[in-house]
C-alpha cells in the first residue's frame, strides 16, 4: 500500500486534449505538452511487458508507456457516428499478451470501449490492426428505438478476455455481462434482471467492470 513514484509521472493534473506538439504560455512561461498529457482518463491497464495502458477519453486514444512512464506510442479509437472523438473507457487484453509483442500467444487480442457510443473495438495486440470483425456494437447506442437484439451494447463500459480467448463486456444500461468469441460474434450473457418479480442473487444492477481469473 505505500506509495511507489514514478520516475516519469504521467499526466500533470490538468486535462490536455488536441494535438500534442502545441505550446501554452500562461505568466510569461511556455510549457510544451506531449503525448504525456491526458484528458480524462478513465481505464487502466498493465501488459505482460510491463506497459502502462490508459484510456485517455479526452484525447478519444490509448496511451501506452513504459514502465518508468515514459511516453510510448498511442492507438486512436474511430470517432463516433456523430464525427465526436471516440472516448475510450475500457481495456483488455488476453493473458501473457503485450501491445506490439512480437512473442504474444497466437490469436491475442486488445478490446477497448467506447462506452459513450456503445461499441467495442477488437485490434490483433501485436499489429494493433482490427481484428475478427473489428467492433461489437453498432456503435449508435439503438437509439432508433428498435427492440434490443441480444447482441445488441448500450453504455459498454469494463472488459476482459480469457485464456480462451472470450470478451466479456460489462454493459451498464443492460445490467448483464456480455460474452463474445476472439472476433466478435456473440455467445451468451447474464445477469440481467427479470422483468417482474424477486431479483435473483445472480441479477446484476448497473455492472461497469469485468475481470476473469486463472481459472
Amino acid at each position: 500500500g505505500a506509495v511507489a513514484q514514478l520516475a516519469h509521472p504521467i499526466g500533470n493534473g490538468v486535462a490536455r486534449s488536441g494535438a500534442f506538439s502545441y505550446d501554452i504560455t500562461s505568466n510569461e512561461a511556455t510549457t510544451t505538452y506531449t503525448g504525456e498529457s491526458l484528458s480524462y482518463p478513465e481505464g487502466i491497464k498493465i501488459d505482460a511487458a510491463r506497459h502502462i495502458l490508459v484510456g485517455d477519453s479526452g484525447n478519444g486514444r490509448v496511451a501506452v508507456f513504459d514502465r518508468s512512464g515514459e511516453y510510448l506510442f498511442e492507438l486512436h479509437i474511430p470517432r463516433q457516428s456523430d464525427g465526436s472523438s471516440g472516448r475510450p473507457s475500457g481495456i483488455a487484453l488476453s493473458p501473457a499478451a503485450s501491445l506490439k509483442g512480437a512473442g504474444n500467444p497466437a490469436g491475442s487480442r486488445l478490446v477497448v470501449t467506447d462506452k459513450y457510443a456503445c461499441t467495442a473495438y477488437i485490434y490483433d495486440a501485436q499489429t494493433l490492426e482490427p481484428a475478427g470483425r473489428g467492433q461489437i456494437g453498432l456503435g449508435n447506442c439503438n437509439n432508433r428505438g428498435d427492440a434490443l437484439q441480444p447482441e445488441d451494447l448500450q453504455s459498454v463500459e469494463g472488459a476482459a478476455i480469457d485464456a480462451q480467448g472470450h470478451v466479456y463486456l460489462a454493459d451498464y444500461d443492460r445490467n448483464r455481462i456480455e460474452v463474445f468469441d476472439a472476433d466478435g460474434n456473440f455467445l451468451t450473457a447474464f445477469g440481467e434482471p427479470p422483468l417482474t418479480g424477486m431479483n435473483p442473487p445472480g441479477a446484476l444492477n448497473g455492472p461497469t467492470d469485468v475481470l476473469v481469473d486463472h481459472q
